[in-house]
This record gives C-alpha cells, sequence and structure tokens, in this order.
C-alpha cells in the first residue's frame, strides 16, 4: 500500500491510472504484479516506511503482458485515454539494444512520516552496491524536477528524456557501475 499511495500523486502513474477508486484499485493490482515479478527476478526491500521495487536481468522492466488477466481488465476498464496510454507503453515495450543490462529501481517510496529521514536514500545505496556487484549500471525513471536534484546527489545522472501524453515530463537517470558511488556529482549526459 506504500507504494500504491505514495505515488498516486506522480505525474508518471497519472499518465497510466484513473483518479478516483476505479485507479486507486488498478494502481494496487499493477503494484501486486510488480511485487511478483521482482520475487522471481528482482528483490524487494523494505526500511522503516520505505519500499523499493528493483528489477534484475533478465528482465529488469515490467512488461504490459507481465500483468495478469484481472489486472489488465482493470486498466482496461479505466477507459480512455488511459487505455491508450497502456497501448503505447506495451509498443514501446522493447526500450532498444543493450536497455535490458541494467539494474532498475522501478519503483522507490516513502511514507509521509519516513520521509527525509535518510531511509530512501539509504535504499538507493544499496541498490547501487547490487549495481556494482553485478558489473551493471543502475536506472530510473522520475517525474520531476525535484526527484531528479535528489538521485543526482546519489550519483544519478540524467540520460535522456520523454514526454507522456499527459504532458509528464520523464528523465531517465542511471548511475554506473563503475561510477562514483559516494554520493558526488556527476556530469549530465544528453
Amino acid at each position: 500500500m506504500v507504494l500504491a499511495q505514495g505515488l498516486a500523486e506522480d505525474g508518471y502513474f497519472q499518465n497510466y491510472f484513473r483518479p478516483g477508486w476505479l485507479g486507486r484499485l488498478a494502481r494496487v493490482l499493477f503494484f501486486l504484479d510488480e511485487i511478483r515479478l521482482r520475487k522471481s527476478c528482482g528483490l524487494i526491500m523494505s526500511r522503516g516506511g520505505c519500499v523499493a521495487l528493483v528489477g534484475f536481468p533478465p528482465q529488469p522492466f515490467l512488461r504490459v503482458s507481465d500483468l495478469r488477466k484481472w489486472t489488465r481488465w482493470i486498466i482496461h476498464w479505466q477507459g480512455e485515454p488511459f487505455v491508450s496510454h497502456w497501448k503505447d507503453a506495451e509498443a514501446a515495450g522493447s526500450r532498444g539494444p543493450g536497455r535490458e543490462a541494467v539494474v532498475y529501481l522501478s519503483a522507490l517510496a516513502c511514507g509521509r512520516k519516513h520521509r527525509g529521514r535518510g531511509e530512501g536514500s539509504a535504499m538507493v545505496r544499496s541498490v547501487l552496491v547490487l549495481g556494482a556487484e553485478r558489473k551493471l549500471s543502475v536506472a530510473c525513471e522520475v517525474s520531476s524536477a525535484k526527484l531528479a536534484k535528489w538521485y543526482s546527489k546519489l550519483g544519478f545522472v540524467e540520460v535522456s528524456r520523454m514526454t507522456l501524453p499527459n504532458g509528464c515530463l520523464v528523465r531517465r537517470l542511471e548511475a554506473s557501475q563503475s561510477g562514483n558511488q559516494s554520493g558526488e556529482r556527476g556530469g549530465r549526459v544528453r
């Protein structure tokens, strides 16, 4: 529930989930499916009031086809424009050559009472160590400049941007396994 509640106001998720009870139900089912996937090819981390979902190769990214029938049905029941947004995401499911060879931090959420205590930072640092152990970069996507700045303090750099149909600007960030893991700032790549 921390994930579904913590990311409810995120522009990225607002692109895919309708406001109100139906969108909340779809979001909860989505995260339950992602947790199921992370049990087989990833990691579920919990610290205090924070939760992180991490994907490892060979399947670091959740695909629409990984969603259970009920989740896909509820997503479809949301109607337009959400159905079209999911179809676009499915069509773009292939992220390009070499993009599967990353550790992907797909979600990080902290309950309101647990924000600003360093728990999220500690979880990200743990994910960076996991990436370094596997000799892989760590990637994530964020939908706010504030979050991009927070991640940059942990060694991430912006590698690309995309604008979702709802107008939300999503930044793809990566931290290289050979790069600085101490939290010093790195250079920007565009």
